[in-house]
């Protein structure tokens, strides 16, 4: 136990903790700053006329594509296979049920509307719901009148041919879906737009639609589709976008008395990867040109402020202009809140898919004797049916990913046991392709001087420890503390002890009165004559979340800003007289094991690892339920989710970019968030690299009678060994 005057106060291990996150959300603010003039770099617009305008964003084009995931494989791809079935008749049109092929195990669900007494084949509109929406209240098939006002029944009375798809329309669903996704360098978008595309598919093949005057128009998350498909489907020839257009990087980012910013809400589904190093709304809206765009945004709007819209309109508008097409790109606004208007809208509409006209070519004929047929609704079971089924379809599609996916990394890695130096070239593709994964190391105007500042916090009998702040990224320092062994005659080897979830860093100095997780396992190390750094992490899930969300769009990940810390207190130790720069190890506990094992790969003068707790057959622990523990889209670490993740790295692959070095696993057995027996199977599929070298000895699994906790007793050893440690004491 810690002696009297050699413990923390609470209030100073919440100040680490606290200082280290607005520091690094302050570094990250600074990055969304600057990306406004990292996007103006990417685009290269000609205005010299539409074909030169057209060719000059292509390549954005590609790139947008590209962000929203590998498009569905040839085997994905199902037949159409539309199935349509009566659900009332009204004076003026027929509304249908319709299902169709999208993707391998899923049928999109829409609600058709088709007008009566069409002559010729009629202009088309794709209505697109929100979130929290249904097509059938944009159908005109629920009895209160919401926010979408019955948009595509009016469309439909007006002469149009609607068809309102059904999309993932809760916050809940779509942070799984979103997460999960990632995992396979798709994204819950890209998987939407296909399903788009699809609906356009099958509007072009009814006899009753003019596939050359097909629309869309959406509301909320609708117009977020309404703004992100249309530049990849040349076929949609008018776009409305409802309550949604806003200036993006102020809506995701920044408080707000107006609204209230993504980064503050659980919608994880809006931190699509490095968005915001590219594209705003309006470079995406000026992919639809020249083709017709309106932006329509209420006055009263809590979730989309006006003025960020209309700040954002103006640039669309001016390339427009300079285009001599400025007729083409209209801003309508009403006096309303979060909701459809259509007023001038349909206006716009009917101007560019019908010649400024309502297509009615002659209304529904009237028998004032006739009665009207009754109002048809759907009731809330019927509605709650088809989300749950269209839920459960995407859910299973994915998980079939995931399947496949171990199949996917074997074919990723070429590796050569001839010999171990053949071994690490033949890995080196895969090493840095998971350094591309962490979002590259800082650019070199980031690397700031390490400009050490060194205090003794407490004199022990063995000794000495301090605290350390060290230059990491512009104007943030990171926290830790050494811990130097008194009377050391040469250097010493040492050892990077971290910290997880929930834990400190004084936990692992010794500094805290109570014992937990830890067991003080840095002083322990110090006893033993090591000298140690403990660093500290972001260690709640909210603040990783948080600067997860903000690193992600700006290009960036929590995980390698992390790793970069980590980096720099090697280069500290590595300036210490009292450690042998050749005789480093790395030693976590938890998200600590994470930074172990996700680390070591990217630095070589780690020279032996220990990951505690952390192990873990990956698929598994991200997406499979299990009495043995708590899989994480159970949980709200959304943190722990990396784009095409499970494409390339298991936790067995990772180990094996740290061979031919020495690796220790340590786990226990009653651990709740590591079962013991998948890390035996995913040690197995690790070890069989280091046995095929030859070097079976240097990857160790050691499991121990204990909880999610460090153990230490064999990994102290194995420390020794590959650190040519004699330990003191």
């Amino acid at each position: 136990m810690s002696q009297a005057g050699d413990v923390a106060s609470p209030n100073s291990v919440e100040f680490v903790r606290w200082d280290q996150m607005a520091q690094l959300e302050r570094y990250l603010d600074s990055l969304s700053i600057q990306a406004y003039a990292w996007r103006e770099a990417k685009w290269q617009r000609d205005f010299t006329d539409l074909r030169a305008y057209a060719e000059s964003v292509a390549p954005n084009r590609d790139h947008w594509r590209e962000m929203l995931g590998t498009w569905p494989t040839a085997d994905e791809r199902v037949p159409l296979a539309p199935e349509r079935h009566v659900l009332a008749e009204r004076a003026d049109h027929t509304v249908y049920a319709v299902t169709f092929g999208t993707l391998s195990g899923i049928r999109s669900f829409a609600h058709l509307l088709v007008p009566k007494h069409s002559a010729a084949p009629r202009p088309a509109v794709i209505c697109q719901h929100g979130m929290g929406g249904t097509p059938h209240a944009i159908a005109g098939l629920v009895e209160e009148e919401d926010a979408y006002h019955r948009f595509g029944q009016r469309l439909a009375e007006r002469g149009y041919v609607v068809l309102a798809p059904h999309c993932i329309n809760f916050v809940e669903w779509r942070t799984h879906l979103h997460n999960k996704a990632l995992l396979f360098g798709r994204t819950l978008m890209g998987l939407e737009i296909w399903r788009e595309m699809r609906a356009v598919d099958l509007l072009e093949t009814l006899p009753e639609v003019d596939s050359e005057r097909i629309g869309f128009y959406g509301l909320s998350q609708g117009g977020k589709m309404a703004l992100w498909f249309p530049p990849l489907e040349p076929r949609i020839r008018a776009t409305v976008v409802s309550a949604f257009y806003s200036e993006r990087t102020k809506k995701q980012l920044r408080a707000s008395p107006h609204y209230r910013p993504f980064i503050e809400t659980r919608e994880q589904s809006y931190f699509e990867p490095d968005f915001l190093t590219e594209f705003s709304d309006y470079d995406l809206a000026s992919l639809i040109c020249p083709r017709p765009v309106m932006i329509e945004h209420g006055h009263h709007d809590s979730s989309y402020y006006i003025e960020g819209a209309r700040e954002e309109f103006y640039p669309l508008k001016d390339i427009y202009e300079r285009l001599g097409i400025g007729e083409r790109c209209e801003w309508g606004e009403f006096d309303g809140p979060h909701e459809i208007h259509g007023v001038e809208s349909f206006a716009f509409l009917d101007r560019w898919l019908n010649d400024g006209t309502p297509p009615n070519e002659r209304p529904a004929p009237v028998d004032e004797t006739a009665t009207p047929p009754p109002p048809v609704f759907v009731d809330q079971a019927a509605i709650q049916a088809m989300r749950d089924d269209t839920n459960a379809q995407h859910d299973s599609y994915l998980d079939a990913l995931a399947e496949q996916a171990y199949q996917v990394r074997e074919s990723r890695w070429q590796r050569d046991y001839t010999s171990a130096a053949a071994y690490e070239r033949s890995v080196a593709p895969n090493r840095q392709a998971w350094l591309d994964m962490m979002g590259g190391l800082p650019p070199e105007h980031e690397r700031v001087p390490l400009a050490p500042d060194r205090r003794v916090v407490v004199e022990r009998d063995d000794h000495t420890v301090y605290s350390v702040t060290l230059g990491m990224l512009p104007d943030v320092r990171l926290f830790g503390y050494l811990l130097v062994p008194k009377g050391i005659a040469s250097p010493r080897a040492a050892v990077v002890t971290q910290h997880g979830l929930g834990g400190a860093v004084q936990a692992v100095a010794g500094l805290l009165e109570q014992d937990d997780a830890y067991h003080q396992f840095g002083r322990r190390l110090a006893e033993r004559g090591y000298v140690v750094f403990a660093p500290h992490c972001i260690n709640t899930t909210p603040r990783r979340v948080r600067l997860h969300n903000k690193a992600i769009v700006v290009g960036r990940r929590l995980m390698g800003l992390e790793i970069w810390r980590e980096m720099k207190v090697i280069d500290y130790l590595q300036s210490l007289p009292e450690v042998d720069p050749e005789r480093i190890g790395f030693y976590g506990l938890s998200q600590g094991g994470t930074m172990t094992l996700w680390l070591t790969p990217l630095e070589p003068r780690i020279k032996v690892a220990a990951v505690s707790a952390f192990f873990n057959e990956r698929t598994r622990k991200l997406l499979t339920e299990s009495e043995h523990y708590r899989a994480y889209f159970t949980t709200d670490e959304y943190h722990q989710y990396y784009p095409g993740q499970l494409n390339e790295f298991s936790d067995a692959d990772l180990g094996s970019l740290i061979c031919p070095r020495p690796l220790f696993i340590e786990q226990g057995t009653q651990d709740r968030a590591v079962y013991y027996k998948e890390a035996e199977v995913e040690f197995a599929r690790l070890h069989t690299h280091y046995e095929r070298l030859g070097l079976g000895d240097r990857c160790v699994l050691g499991v121990f009678a204990g909880k999610h906790e460090i153990y230490a007793k064999e990994t102290f050893p194995f420390l020794d060994k590959w650190l040519e440690h004699e330990p003191h004491g």
